[in-house]
């Protein structure tokens, strides 16, 4: 005879109750301060039950799991392919516009509408820096000012110590 754990005695249960092995009712000797007896072979039964159900459900997580990475990559090959239908497009429409006399003036002109732009930026970034640069003289003035207050008030104070 086997004596087995209490932790065990779970599990048996759970077996009992899930499975319906009423095998294991009828070969349970009694229990024993927290142990279970069992007759010869029904250990190996229930190990060998165990492992069939872990089997079972690992399989199942797997398959689940490859599953899970088929449909990411099929929605991954979805979008790529999308995107290669969406420049093939784009190219076809370049073909086909590219020899046209507007299209031609278009790509000429574009270029120099930029450059409009930026000496519009540039005139703009030149009136912002010459009016901080009014700010910073008129600043510098103002602590210039209060510098030589302060001083004068420094020498009042000395003397007035000193005397």
């Amino acid at each position: 005879m086997l004596c087995l754990h209490y932790s065990l005695l779970c599990i048996i249960y759970v077996y009992i109750y899930m499975y319906n092995c009423e095998f294991l009712v009828f070969n349970f000797l009694f229990i024993v301060c927290l142990q279970i007896l069992f007759r010869s072979g029904v250990l190996s039964e229930l190990e060998a039950k165990r492992d069939e159900l872990l089997s079972d459900r690992i399989i199942q997580l797997q398959a689940y799991c490859r599953g899970y990475l088929a449909r990411k990559q099929v929605a991954r090959r979805r979008v790529q392919e999308l995107a290669v239908r969406c420049i093939q497009r784009n190219v076809k429409a370049f073909l086909a516009v590219r020899d046209w006399p507007w299209w031609r003036l278009l790509v000429r002109v574009t270029p120099l509408l930029n450059v409009h732009r930026t000496e519009e930026q540039l005139k703009l970034a030149n009136e912002e820096l010459s009016m901080l640069r009014a700010k910073l003289e008129k600043i510098e003035n103002d602590r210039n000012e209060l510098k030589t207050e302060n001083q004068k008030l420094e020498a009042k104070v000395s003397l007035f110590y000193t005397s």
